[in-house]
């Protein structure tokens, strides 16, 4: 995986919703990369914004793993969550990956298409 990707998705509640962009280095790292996050309150109000960055290993079958890492971003930043396990899946000759949180909370899935 390499190059720039751009990915969106939502969490466990159907409300918040996520968009973002990062950076595949072809040597299993996210080197840079940014999420913000949309209607956090309970009357769907409010967003923030987290950098990112990870590791990844896709296997010959188009499987896989990845670590994200989001970070708070300036004065608008998410909550720190830490690092994020997540199941992947490429698709599509690897122009798309679908992803999944795989810390049996299951709060994140989303795909990401290469841009």
């Amino acid at each position: 995986m390499t190059g720039k990707g751009a990915n969106g998705g939502s969490g466990s509640s159907d409300y918040t919703k996520f968009i973002g962009s990062f950076v595949a280095d072809g040597n299993g790292n996210i080197t840079s990369g940014a999420l913000t996050q949309y209607g956090l309150n309970d009357d769907l109000s409010g967003n923030c914004t987290d950098t990112l960055t990870g590791t990844y290993s896709i296997q010959s079958d188009a499987t896989g793993t990845a670590t994200l890492t989001l970070s708070p971003s300036g004065t608008n930043g998410c909550a720190s969550v830490g690092a994020i396990p997540f199941a992947v899946q490429a698709a599509q000759q690897g122009d798309t990956l679908l992803v999944a949180e795989s810390d049996g909370t299951g709060l994140l899935i989303g795909q990401a298409a290469k841009q």
